[in-house]
């Protein structure tokens, strides 16, 4: 029924969950990396880009691979929109844990 996606704002609320989803799983990995466990680190970090490649959390989970110097498998980049940058999410998340 896509008249009826279209007055529930299906789209927006689809990129509101991804962007959550991903943010869980940043914080997850930020959690792993700051107790040393750089493995587990990566592994989650490369999930998140490879699951929500089109995220805020994307973004900066390619940059801490790089500062890990952990490289992202097979070639796996966030996916871009048309005029090469990802799009803004909903609302920006706040991505560094407070803790």
């Amino acid at each position: 029924f896509p008249a009826a996606a279209d007055r529930i704002g299906a789209d927006a609320l689809r990129v509101r969950i991804n962007e959550s989803l991903a943010r869980k799983d940043y914080l997850t990995a930020r959690w792993y990396e700051r107790r040393g466990e750089r493995v587990g680190a990566a592994h989650l970090y490369r999930r998140l880009v490879q699951d929500y490649p089109l995220t805020a959390a994307a973004k900066t989970a390619i940059e801490r691979l790089d500062a890990l110097d952990v490289p992202l498998p097979g070639g796996i980049a966030p996916a871009e929109s048309g005029d090469g940058a990802a799009p803004a999410p909903a609302t920006a998340p706040l991505l560094e844990d407070p803790s």
